[in-house]
């Protein structure tokens, strides 16, 4: 039996403070079982069981695991680098669901399934989003990984999203769907991008949804598709719909072939912005072009 206690975990980009282990094992020539593992991690703890094998030019490593009452943001807290910009949104959910992995020496070769599940916690903060919903797929590499997604499905009190796909790769792609009835919800994502925009005024009184693909490596994936929405106040005017394409990128923010109407007005629009890391940058060209139709100056 072994124990240990008040671990740190560095496995660049995974960092874990504060975790504890205890197995049982038994030795064999050539391997070693571990058997009832608990390892406390991240407010909750993963049973499970591992075998090591004794082969060349490094040991392989077979680990099962059940996961119960993960905190979520604790997690992608622990993922964070630090070139990154870390979101200001907050999820109140915990992870729970099985997991299972493949690997030799120092992760290579690093082959994965999992099959989770989030629950809201009863209780979370007015700033706080609970999140509910699945995510089901494989993975494989380490520093580069590739993320196979059969099913992911997540849930907010006035949002949705779906997704399916491979994600990690250049010719990869993940079919992404999302929906929601607030923009107010995905307001830390505008803040984050251009910090100190404020509210933004833009009231919907109908769902607005994305349909599209994200396609490109983990930390620099190209975000392209559609946007559309029916009726919404947008400071003190009211339009009929909104409908536009779009394209993201960790350098640029496009809209093309985009038009806004109310009643016979309309407004075709495009533009871009510069980002730089998914801000908009202090110095970069800004464009815009706009096509009125039936539309007075005054909306």
């Amino acid at each position: 039996h072994v124990e240990a206690r008040q671990l740190a975990v560095l496995a660049p980009p995974l960092r874990l403070g504060n975790t504890g282990l205890a197995a049982d094992y038994a030795v064999e020539p050539g391997r070693v079982n571990f058997s009832n593992i608990a390892f406390s991690a991240l407010g909750g703890v993963a049973h499970g069981s591992a075998e090591v094998s004794r082969v060349e030019p490094g040991p392989k490593i077979h680990v099962r695991s059940q996961l119960h009452g993960l905190d979520l943001a604790a997690l992608l807290a622990s993922l964070a680098r630090p070139r990154i910009h870390p979101t200001r949104i907050r999820f109140a959910s915990t992870i729970h669901g099985t997991a299972e992995a493949t690997w030799t020496g120092r992760f290579e070769d690093l082959q994965s399934r999992f099959d989770l599940r989030l629950r809201a916690k009863p209780t979370a903060p007015q700033d706080v989003y609970p999140v509910e919903g699945s995510l089901r797929g494989r993975a494989t590499g380490w520093r580069a990984p590739v993320v196979h997604i059969q099913e992911a499905q997540f849930r907010t009190v006035h949002s949705t999203l779906r997704a399916d796909g491979t994600l990690g790769s250049e010719r990869a792609s993940l079919g992404v769907e999302l929906v929601t009835a607030n923009l107010q919800e995905w307001q830390p994502v505008a803040e984050l991008m251009a910090p100190g925009v404020g509210q933004i005024p833009l009231t919907l009184k109908s769902p607005l949804s994305f349909s599209g693909s994200v396609r490109g490596p983990l930390l620099g994936p190209e975000i392209r598709g559609e946007i559309a929405v029916g009726p919404f106040d947008y400071r003190d005017w009211t339009w009929d719909g909104l409908r536009a394409d779009v394209s993201a990128g960790t350098d640029h923010l496009a809209i093309s072939s985009g038009r806004l109407w109310r009643g016979r007005s309309a407004v075709d629009i495009a533009g871009s912005v510069t980002l730089e890391n998914w801000r908009v940058a202090r110095e970069g060209p800004v464009r815009l072009s706009a096509r009125l139709q039936q539309t007075p100056l005054e909306g």
